[in-house]
């Protein structure tokens, strides 16, 4: 599992890069802040990652990076390559850029 810093997830988003964005924290947490383009690792969320191409790219994270770092490891252990987790989560995306949509 790759990290990927809330600096180069904003650039990405912001890019024309092709990856899933997908977040572990609970319903109650989403509703509060969120990444615009994000999906929220449900079970058939789950369900539907698994039936995805091996190599698609899968970027997780979730409040600090534990949870996330713990899902990629279970989608990496599925054979996805690559797998990133995001540094910090979404107090990290907070803290840079505040409840903001990338432009």
């Amino acid at each position: 599992v790759e990290q990927l810093t809330v600096q180069e997830l904003r650039e990405w988003l912001e890019s024309d890069k092709t990856f899933e964005l997908l977040d572990v924290r609970t319903p109650e947490e989403r509703a509060v802040a969120s990444i615009d383009g994000s999906a929220l690792l449900t079970n058939e969320e789950a369900q539907r990652i698994e039936s995805l191409p091996r190599t698609t790219t899968h970027v997780f994270h979730c409040k600090m990076g534990g949870r996330s770092q713990q899902a990629a490891e279970h989608f990496a252990s599925l054979g996805f390559n690559p797998v990133y987790n995001v540094v910090g989560g979404m107090d990290a995306w907070l803290e840079a850029f505040g409840n903001t949509a990338p432009e």
